[in-house]
């Protein structure tokens, strides 16, 4: 497996429980972020399909047995040969927990016209990346979610234009109507993906997924969720536009709010992470020790 797979312990309903159950709550966590980003979807405006880019209708990796594919706007995925997959990728049954496909993709806020299936590494780690009616990217981690450990699809900031993914050797590249080709990114190894901070008596927990979701709670009450992004000089910035609480029943609440923009630098050396910005009780400028929750041991 590779070494994003060792930070992904989940938040269930509180901290406490990153304790136990680490295959159940890899589980909780997929699923979690996944209606966060799907209820974030369905209050945007979708426009009018366009027609699927030729070629892209279908992607698939006879190697690795995964076929993906557009129909009536939406996304779906599977693997047809389970052992075929698991030699390929390295992946043993332990971690293969992804079940019978197909799979349909949730969690899009714009309508795809094209899929393509890429071999990030030699290790056979996979992606699946989505270009939308509005010509954006958008990437699906296949081997995080197979284990059910993923973060669900993200979009790809600042690629406008997107026509096409080209691969060469074990990089690909996201080329524009221009031509232009921009390297695709996920974010990996430059920092823990689930951690927490404790600032007072409040405490915070974040998630920063592959696909650049990005997750934080504050004191296991308010729930926040949107996309991040790497910027400059080793900083990452920010938005924040969905928040939800838990009612007495443990039914989530979403609440209106207006967007939170935020800028934050990891030291993964010092286990810190220090924020541009003071909100939502976090202070300005200031390191704060984080503590990893991995999943695997």
């Amino acid at each position: 497996m590779k070494s994003k797979l060792f930070s992904f312990c989940v938040l269930a309903l509180s901290l406490a429980a990153c304790t136990s159950g680490k295959t159940e709550q890899g589980a909780a966590s997929a699923d979690t972020l996944a209606e966060d980003t799907a209820a974030l979807a369905a209050q945007q405006v979708v426009a009018t399909p366009a027609d699927v880019i030729e070629d892209m209708e279908t992607s698939e990796l006879t190697d690795f047995a995964i076929k993906a594919w557009v129909s009536d706007s939406r996304v779906y995925w599977n693997v047809y040969d389970t052992q075929k997959f698991q030699s390929a990728t390295g992946i043993d049954s332990e971690f293969y927990r992804i079940g019978d496909g197909p799979h349909m993709i949730e969690g899009l806020d714009e309508l795809p016209i094209g899929v393509k299936l890429v071999r990030l590494d030699e290790r056979g780690d996979l992606a699946l990346y989505i270009i939308t009616h509005r010509h954006h990217l958008y990437a699906y981690d296949v081997t995080l979610e197979v284990s059910q450990v993923g973060g669900g699809v993200g979009m790809v900031d600042g690629l406008e234009d997107v026509e096409s993914i080209e691969q060469r050797g074990m990089k690909a590249y996201a080329v524009d109507a221009r031509g232009e080709r921009t390297e695709i990114k996920f974010y990996s190894g430059e920092g823990p993906y689930q951690c927490s901070v404790t600032v007072g008596e409040v405490d915070y927990y974040m998630e920063f997924t592959s696909t650049w979701n990005m997750r934080l709670v504050k004191d296991n009450k308010e729930y926040y969720s949107g996309r991040f992004r790497a910027g400059e000089n080793g900083y990452y910035t920010f938005t924040l536009t969905s928040m939800f609480r838990y009612n007495d029943a443990w039914q989530k609440v979403y609440e209106s709010m207006s967007p939170i923009f935020g800028s934050f630098r990891l030291n993964d050396r010092n286990s810190t992470i220090m924020f541009s910005e003071g909100l939502l009780g976090l202070p300005k400028g200031k390191p704060l020790q984080y503590e990893v929750y991995p999943l695997f041991q």
